[in-house]
C-alpha cells in the first residue's frame, strides 16, 4: 500500500531529486542547502510517496505572487515518479494533492509541466488535460 508523507526526511527528498536529475536535462547535483530551505518554507510543499519504506515518487511545489499581475500562482517544481511505478494513480494523486494545497494558499492558477527528458510530451499534456488543465503553450531550455 502506498503511503503519502507531507513531511518527508531530507535524505529521501535528496535521493528522489538525484533520480529526477538523472532523467532531466539538468546537469547539476542536488544542493542539500537549497532543498532544506524549500522543505522549511511555508510557501513550498513536499510530498513523498512510499511503497513500504521505499521512496517511489516526490512532488515539490510552491506558490508566489506573479511578478506582472496581482495573482497568486502555484507551480510544480518537481513531480517525479520512478519508472517502475509510472502508469498508475500516483502522479494523479500527487497533482490533486498539490491542487488542494494551492487552493489553501489562495492560488488562482496552478502551473504544471514536464522537466524530464523522457516520455512523450503529448501523453503528458493529455494526462494533465484529463485532470482539467489547459495546455497554454510550452517551454524550451538551452544551456548557456
Amino acid at each position: 500500500m502506498m503511503r503519502y508523507d507531507t513531511k518527508p526526511p531530507l535524505r529521501d527528498v535528496v535521493l528522489m531529486l538525484d533520480r529526477f536529475i538523472e532523467e532531466s536535462v539538468y546537469d547539476t547535483t542536488t544542493c542539500v542547502e537549497s532543498v532544506t530551505r524549500v522543505l522549511t518554507n511555508p510557501n513550498f510543499v513536499s510530498i513523498m510517496v512510499y511503497d513500504g519504506t521505499k521512496p517511489v515518487a516526490v512532488l515539490i511545489g510552491g506558490v508566489y505572487k506573479h511578478p506582472l499581475f496581482s495573482d497568486v500562482v502555484a507551480q510544480d517544481l518537481v513531480n517525479y515518479v520512478t519508472p517502475e511505478y509510472r502508469g498508475g494513480l500516483i502522479a494523479k494523486r500527487l497533482v490533486r494533492m498539490l491542487e488542494t494545497w494551492a487552493k489553501s494558499k489562495s492560488a488562482k492558477y496552478l502551473h504544471v509541466g514536464q522537466s524530464t527528458a523522457t516520455g512523450d510530451i503529448g501523453r503528458v499534456a493529455a494526462f494533465y488535460n484529463k485532470l482539467g488543465f489547459q495546455t497554454t503553450g510550452f517551454n524550451t531550455l538551452k544551456r548557456v
